[in-house]
């Protein structure tokens, strides 16, 4: 973590607002913060500790009590710190909780603890506050020791280190001191190699304890005591166990041919009863036979009724065709008369049309003939009128001839 800019407003000695511009320091990665007693050198490492993680550097004062006695009840105690961590800029706001001025009356009433963490990567702009991570007080702490890799505890043993503290880190136990510098130095990743291969050697020598009680349980059973007996043992149990399967076999083929010779038996069964129920069916049918002669009695009278019904209808139905046919050909004798004339006019008037497509037919052809000949005299005509030309041209041409001799 790289810090770049702190802003305390009434936070320890300092009544008003106190800014802390690191980023003047440019690349240099070592500074020395020098001053004398009570000029607030400490009082930086807390703004700093107290904007990550809502409490101070040593731990011996609370948050609230880092709101500075010269400061007008109106002016309100925060910390903010910019800082710089692998390649991104966050912000971080805190407010301890503090008595603040009603606004209304006269009296003070508690105002709670605050805090804001932003992602501010690519933004210049200082007013801008960016992309908010977190807005809870505990949120923000929990995000910060996220981003840092360390608690509160570690934080101040690691990065701040206040005075008379660095004694105690060295007097820590050897366990507190290996989690600070593991992290440190980032090794947790063998750490969990090493209590990987712990875990896998736990599990491997689990197993093998239980194969061996196993192992010791079977032989209990079997009353042996040595491999060789348990071997042997249970090679005669796999020659009683062969025996036991062929003998198996030979009852299962048993079975199938009894199963096979049961079911033919249900199938003659089957075919006798069918026998049985055509022949039951065929005596109730000879005792109705009588019954049944009379029944086709009943339907042959009923069928001649019928014909007889069927003639009468027809004979009706052919008398009124006769009438009908005798009225229609009264009704042809009386138009035959018009229309004998008509076709006679028909005669005529097809006649007439015949002869006048003939007619038609005999012109289209002579002008079929002459067109040859309107051609040529056309051509002649044509020739006739060019020699004119040529004969009135030589005769003005003789003329002007005499005119000059």
């Amino acid at each position: 973590m790289k810090p770049i800019n702190l802003t305390m407003q009434a936070f320890g000695p300092y009544a008003g607002k106190q800014v802390v511009d690191f980023s003047e320091l440019g690349d240099t990665s070592l500074f020395l913060i020098t001053g004398p007693t009570g000029s607030g050198k400490t009082t930086i490492l807390d703004g700093i500790t107290y904007a990550l993680y809502g409490r101070t550097s040593g731990g011996g004062r609370d948050a609230e009590d880092m709101r500075s006695n010269h400061a007008k009840p109106e002016t309100k105690t925060t910390v903010t710190l910019d800082f710089e961590l692998r390649d991104k800029i966050f912000r971080v706001t805190r407010a301890p909780g503090q008595d603040r001025p009603k606004k209304r009356g006269e009296g003070f009433t508690y105002q709670n603890t605050e805090a804001w963490l932003w992602d501010r990567t690519g933004i210049s702009d200082a007013s801008e506050e960016g992309h908010v991570l977190a807005s809870k007080a505990s949120a923000v702490t929990s995000e910060c020791a996220s981003l840092l890799g360390f608690d509160i505890d570690q934080f101040r043993q690691v990065v701040t280190l206040p005075q008379g503290k660095f004694r105690e880190f060295l007097d820590s136990g050897s366990d507190a001191r290996e989690k600070i510098l593991e992290k440190l130095f980032q090794t947790q990743r063998y750490s969990q190699i090493q209590d990987a291969f712990k875990n896998r050697s736990n599990e491997m020598k689990t197993k093998l304890g239980e194969m061996l009680r196993t192992r010791q349980v079977l032989l209990d059973t079997v009353e042996k005591e040595t491999k060789a007996e348990v071997e042997h043992e249970f090679s005669s149990l796999v020659d009683q166990e062969l025996a036991l399967s062929k003998h198996s076999n030979g009852l299962k083929k048993t079975e199938n041919e009894a199963r096979k010779a049961l079911e033919n038996a249900r199938g003659e069964q089957n075919r006798l009863d069918e026998f049985d129920q055509a022949t039951e069916g065929k005596n109730l049918l000879e005792k109705r036979l009588p019954e049944i002669d009379q029944q086709r009695t009943v339907i042959d009278r009923g069928q001649q009724a019928i014909g007889i019904l069927d003639s009468e209808k027809l004979r009706n139905e052919s008398s009124a065709d006769l009438d009908q046919a005798t009225k229609t050909e009264e009704q042809s004798r009386e138009s035959a008369h018009d229309s004998k004339l008509a076709s006679i006019a028909a005669t005529n008037i097809y006649e007439a049309l015949a002869l006048k497509k003939t007619h038609r037919k005999k012109l289209g052809d002579e002008i079929t003939t002459l067109e040859p000949l309107r051609k040529k005299m056309v051509s002649l005509e044509a020739a006739q009128k060019e020699l004119n030309g040529l004969v009135e041209r030589e005769q003005d041409s003789i003329g002007e001839m005499e005119e000059i001799g």
